[in-house]
Order: structure tokens, then sequence, then C-alpha cells
């Protein structure tokens, strides 16, 4: 995990300096939640505006290999584009905040963990917002996906009695997962505080 730390400690600066906020997700936000595990790339969710096309640009530009095309791209369609750190070869996945409900909700319930002996600090999703996520994930590949599986019921063991199950229930019921939570809850052993 602290090779993952250290590139978001590069990339993390340069949208900070533009007045861009952000998240960490995916793989890293899981294992800080849960179970840790390896991984080589950094997720991103970021509130990129059109404006911020040209600096971004030239913000990442030499030690990114960055494309202007694939971000315009990305704002356009509230997608994603990625960076590779041509000094570490480490690929930064950065999704465009989407405009529903449950995104915005996920990007207002950020919080900021210390994430090193330096006491730098970092926004990660919640970990109930890790769960929702990986739940849809795992549905996207027809529930086939291990990896996402194992990521939920790894955050619903390390925090269990710690997780707002208001919140989980009530957006599982919006997101049409609850079967899925339901089951995460029940594999995970799971208790009720």
């Amino acid at each position: 995990m602290l090779g993952v730390i250290e590139e978001a400690l590069v990339v993390i600066p340069v949208l900070e300096s533009l007045g861009i906020d952000y998240f960490i997700g995916g793989s890293v936000a899981s294992g800080i939640w849960g179970e840790l595990r390896y991984t080589q790339d950094l997720d991103l969710i970021a509130d990129i505006q059109p404006h911020h096309l040209q600096d971004l640009v030239t913000a990442f530009s030499p030690r990114f290999y960055v494309s202007e095309i694939a971000i315009q791209e990305a704002i356009d369609r509230r997608q994603s584009f990625n960076l590779i750190d041509n000094n570490t070869g480490w690929k930064i996945d950065i999704f465009v905040l989407a405009l529903d409900l449950f995104h915005q909700n996920q990007f207002q319930r950020r919080q900021i963990l210390t994430v090193d002996e330096q006491n730098h600090t970092l926004w990660f999703s919640s970990a109930e917002d890790m769960i929702l996520q990986k739940i849809i994930w795992y549905h996207l590949s027809q529930n086939q996906s291990e990896q996402q599986w194992r990521d939920i019921l790894g955050i619903l063991k390390l925090q269990n009695n710690r997780l707002d199950r208001i919140y989980l229930d009530h957006w599982a019921e919006v997101l049409n997962v609850s079967p899925a939570l339901k089951k995460a809850l029940t594999e995970s052993g799971y208790q009720v505080p």
C-alpha cells in the first residue's frame, strides 16, 4: 500500500493546486477500510470542470503522460481518463465526478485520513460508500468478480459496528442491490450493534 500512497502524494497536490476536490476510491480505499491487497493503480474521483482542462495538461506534463483529448472526452461524458507516471510507471485513473445523486452524496461523505508518519492527509470514499460501489461493480461483473466480493466482505468484517447501517440499507434499496448487501452481511458475520 505504501507505493500507491506515495504516488497519491505526487498526483493529489497537483489537483489541490488547481482547486480540484477529489477522493480516493477503488482498491486503495477498500484496502484502507478492509483487507489490504497489492495494487498497481490508483483510482481518483475528482470534481473536474471544463475550465480545468488546460491547467491539468500543463500541471501534469512532462512527469505524466496525459492526453488532452482524453481529458476533454472524460469531462464531456463524465467518465474517466488516465495518467501514466513516466518516472514510476504507475497508472492513475481519474473519474470525473458523476452528477447523479448517489455519486454526489458519496462525494459529500468522503473522509479525510492521515496516511503516513509525516501526517499527510488524503480524502477517501467512506467505508459505506465503498461497500455500495463495490456491490455495483460486482453486479456489473454478473456476480463473477471474486475480488470485488472479497473486498466487500473485508470492509464489512473490519468495520462491522462502525458502519452506518441506516445509510447502507437506504442506498442499497435505492440502488437495487439490497439482496447482495444482505448476502454480504451474512457471509461477513456482521453483528448488529
